[in-house]
C-alpha cells in the first residue's frame, strides 16, 4: 500500500479561518435533528487551509487560489460591514444566508469593490472548495473521522483507506 505525506496547514490566518467557517457553515449547514453533517462537523476549512498551503506542483492553480482568497475574503468582510455593520465571521445565520445570494448572483454592490462576474466565480471556487472538504479523503484536512462518508454509508475500514 503506498503512503501519502500528509499535507500541511497553515496558509490562512485565524481571522480568515474564521470567515471561511461562517461561509462554509451557511454554504453546507448540519441537521442536528436529523443528524445529517455540515461543513463545520467535517471541518471542510482544514481542507481549504491544507489545500491552500500546498505547492504549485501538487496543482497549478495553488497559487492563484491562495491570492484570490486573501484578496476575497477581505473584500467580502469590508462589504459585510458596509452592509450589516459587523466582520463577515460575525454575521447572523439569516444574514449570512442573504449575504451569500447576494454573492451568489453578484448583488453585493460596490461596497466589495468587486464586480458582478467576479462575485459569481468566487462563490462558484468556495461552493467548490466547501463541498470538496466535505467528502474529501480525511488524510487531505476535511471529512474529519470520515463523517460525510458515515453519514453517507461509506464504512471502509481505516486502514484500507
Amino acid at each position: 500500500m503506498w503512503q501519502i505525506e500528509e499535507p500541511p496547514s497553515g496558509f490562512l490566518s485565524d481571522a480568515e479561518k474564521a470567515q471561511v467557517d461562517a461561509l462554509f457553515r451557511r454554504l453546507v449547514p448540519s441537521d442536528p435533528l436529523r443528524r445529517i453533517p455540515g461543513a463545520a462537523e467535517a471541518h471542510a476549512v482544514e481542507f481549504l487551509d491544507r489545500l491552500l498551503a500546498m505547492s504549485p506542483a501538487t496543482y497549478h492553480e495553488i497559487p492563484s487560489w491562495g491570492i484570490l482568497y486573501r484578496q476575497r475574503l477581505a473584500q467580502l468582510d469590508q462589504a459585510s460591514q458596509h452592509r450589516y455593520g459587523t466582520p463577515l465571521a460575525g454575521l447572523s445565520d439569516r444574514n449570512m444566508v442573504e449575504f451569500l445570494q447576494f454573492l451568489q448572483a453578484g448583488l453585493l454592490g460596490t461596497a466589495s469593490g468587486l464586480g458582478a462576474d467576479d462575485q459569481k466565480r468566487f462563490f462558484e471556487t468556495l461552493h467548490r472548495h466547501c463541498i470538496q472538504g466535505c467528502v474529501a479523503d480525511p488524510r487531505w484536512g476535511g471529512n474529519r473521522d470520515r463523517i460525510i462518508w458515515r453519514w453517507l454509508g461509506y464504512l471502509q475500514p481505516a486502514e484500507e483507506l
